[in-house]
């Protein structure tokens, strides 16, 4: 049996082995098919973990349709390469995700495509972020998240890293409401290229806040094919290129 670690603590989840990935036994169907168990579970860091390090649950819940609930209660950093990177993608059974003492991101590709094509998630929490620092951090993070309603980055302040929210809301179709309301820097190459590109039920989006967007590429496509948005303000901006 393999061990997970978060961070430099030995962890050990629900079953855990690293060959078939992290987090989840597999098992037997009475058909004599093997994979997730067909039982609903939920996911939970021990209330020790604080940080996750580098390909820790890199892929460890893919497809998974019986995973209905994550509790990350504890984490304050995601300091690890790929640290998330597609952990949940495709859990058709999530509903919501939420990160509510998470404050750093600075991961390289630590969210990247951690919940694309999760059919039924509706609201993601990140209320607490302040600092997005990480490459690539939430690059297709909840593309075709397709009942995505709501997103909180209410306290985020700072995109410094290239491509940090490239994608992220890609194809959020049902997508209504995204806090960005206390975001002042946006100061890398292509940090918002295509964040809300095809999110067809936008209606408006501030960013009341945001005074310099200086990063090459940095909102390019950002609301491409938002065919109902009507509103876009930026009106403490003074720096852009």
């Amino acid at each position: 049996m393999g061990k997970l670690y978060i961070g430099t603590q030995e962890v050990t989840p629900f079953f855990y082995d690293k060959e078939e990935s992290a987090g989840i036994t597999r098992e037997v169907d009475a058909n004599g098919k093997y994979g997730y168990p067909a039982q609903n579970f939920s996911f939970s860091l021990p209330s020790s973990a604080t940080d996750i390090g580098s390909f820790a649950l890199d892929a460890s819940f893919p497809n998974c349709t019986s995973l209905t609930s994550i509790d990350f209660s504890s984490l304050t950093t995601v300091s690890g390469l790929q640290a998330l990177y597609g952990a949940f993608s495709a859990c058709h059974a999530l509903t919501s995700a939420s990160f509510p003492s998470l404050t750093v991101v600075s991961g390289d590709t630590a969210f990247s495509v951690a919940f694309s094509s999760c059919a039924s998630l509706a609201s993601v929490d990140f209320s607490a972020l302040t600092t997005v620092s990480g490459s690539q951090a939430f690059y297709n993070a909840f593309r075709n998240c397709h009942s995505l309603t709501s997103a909180d980055f209410s306290s985020l302040t700072t995109l410094s890293s290239s491509n940090a929210l490239s994608g992220a809301f890609q194809g959020c179709t049902s997508l209504t409401s995204i806090d960005f309301s206390s975001l002042t820097t946006a100061s890398a190459q292509s940090v918002l290229n295509g964040a809300f590109q095809g999110c067809t039920s936008l209606t408006s989006m501030s960013f009341p806040a945001l005074a310099d967007v200086s990063g090459k590429y940095a909102l390019s496509r950002a609301f491409e094919n938002c065919s109902s948005l009507t509103s876009l303000s930026f009106p403490a901006l003074t720096t852009s290129s």
